[in-house]
């Protein structure tokens, strides 16, 4: 038995071509072929980096938010959003302060 035919072989999740695991990119599991054939997009706070296998509205309407101009992906939209949140609870919070001590 040949090494060649006991490594095990992974279909890459864009073409299900077969290729050994290390071939295959991190996360989406793409070929290199297919990561040739996609751009790649990356969120602009944690810098992580997504290829952009479907069509643009797609993609940034799941993976990608665009937020003040800037592309996030899912995570750090969320991050952002409890971020914001907080914020203006912490606001409020300090206009009822003020309008009791105003009393």
């Amino acid at each position: 038995m040949s090494s060649a035919a006991s490594t095990p072989l992974f279909a890459c999740s864009r073409c299900f071509s077969r290729h050994p695991f290390e071939e295959l990119s991190p996360g989406e599991q793409l070929c290199k072929e297919c990561r040739g054939s996609f751009p790649v997009v990356k969120c602009t706070y944690c810098r992580s980096e997504f290829q952009q296998t479907r069509s643009v509205t797609e993609q940034v309407a799941k993976i990608f938010n665009q937020v003040d101009e800037k592309l996030l992906c899912w995570l750090c939209t969320q991050s952002l959003h409890r971020a914001l949140a907080r914020t203006k609870q912490h606001i409020s919070s300090v206009d009822k302060h003020k309008h009791r001590s105003h009393k």
